[in-house]
């Protein structure tokens, strides 16, 4: 029960993310969670810049990238995962690049797009509550690439 509490707590934020930063837990959830328990290849491309941002969009951007992962682990059927994390002026950019099936987005049903949870569509959701962001690019058999764009116009805090 104790170790199912600490999983939990970390999946929805990780405590690392409060100390060190956004960067830092990315990298180390992508390991831990994607390549050591699931066998992915991973890459993190981060280029240490300092990102400014308050808790509240590092939280997002964390749960996001997670949320966009763990699809990379239960449906894409990949072999390699890409994480990059770069600050590009005003904005925070993370994209998520997987070598697996892919997928047509106009062929999703309306039905399955309404009731995916905190899938793609919530996902972008979120993003656009706060003045963000996602955008796809995949098709059957060449994988999928996902950007979260966030505005940094918000910041309150160091990263």
């Amino acid at each position: 029960a104790i170790r199912d509490t600490r999983d939990l707590v970390f999946d929805l934020s990780s405590p690392l993310m409060h100390e060190v930063g956004l960067g830092p837990a990315l990298a180390e959830w992508l390991e831990e969670q994607v390549s050591k328990k699931h066998g992915l290849q991973t890459e993190f491309i981060y280029d240490g810049r300092r990102l400014l941002l308050d808790d509240d969009m590092r939280a997002i951007l964390f749960r996001c990238t997670r949320e966009l992962l763990t699809n990379v682990v239960k449906h894409a059927q990949a072999r390699q995962v890409t994480v990059r994390l770069q600050g590009e002026g005003t904005l925070v950019r993370i994209v998520v690049r997987d070598d697996g099936i892919g997928f047509d987005m106009d062929a999703i049903p309306e039905a399955t797009k309404r009731e995916a949870g905190f899938g793609l569509f919530s996902i972008r959701e979120r993003m656009a509550d706060l003045g963000g962001r996602l955008d796809i690019d995949s098709a059957p058999g060449r994988g999928c690439t996902a950007v979260l764009r966030m505005p940094q116009d918000r910041l309150t805090a160091k990263e």
